[in-house]
């Protein structure tokens, strides 16, 4: 049987939220589409430490290059991901991170089975025949946190000891 993982952000640990240092309107990603004219964004840590999977005010799904790149190397050719490049400063210290966007998502719900509010989709199952072809994705119009990875993808992420999240199982049929 297929496993599936959400990734939350770690609210118990030491962690540092990002925030944005530029006073700007809502921020918000499309749901897909290539994004083509990206201005990178700085945000700040001001209370807490850098985490591979950090928290943020912008709402998105901000990797460290450790874990862009341990993503990447799992994603299969069915995972549609674009990294959008975001600098994170804390006491004077800048490192690179990236933002997790999906350009396409994949018809990967049980429709049947999922548990929907209207459009919106309050509990996700998955059809098990669906995700197979997937390592790292949402499905569309899931907004810009929700992140889903296999077994042998959560197991990488355990094996290099990745920070700032909780990993759940998710629901497949």
């Amino acid at each position: 049987m297929t496993k599936i993982y959400q990734i939350l952000f770690d609210d118990k640990g030491v962690y540092g939220v990002a925030e944005s240092t530029e006073n700007s309107d809502l921020f918000i990603l499309p749901n897909e589409g290539v994004i083509e004219d990206w201005e990178p964004l700085r945000l700040k840590i001001t209370e807490g430490e850098f985490a591979d999977y950090l928290a943020n005010d912008l709402g998105v799904r901000l990797c460290s290059e450790n874990l862009k790149n341990l993503l990447q190397k799992h994603a299969t050719h069915y995972d549609k991901i674009q990294w959008l490049p975001v600098e994170v400063e804390k006491d004077e210290e800048i490192r690179i991170y990236s933002i997790l966007h999906f350009p396409k998502s994949p018809d990967i719900l049980n429709h049947n089975n999922s548990i929907y509010a209207g459009d919106f989709v309050v509990k996700p199952v998955f059809l098990k025949e669906a995700i197979s072809r997937n390592n790292v994705f949402s499905y569309l119009k899931a907004g810009n946190l929700k992140l889903f990875i296999s077994e042998p993808v959560k197991l990488a992420i355990e094996d290099e000891r990745c920070t700032g999240m909780e990993i759940s199982r998710a629901p497949v049929k």
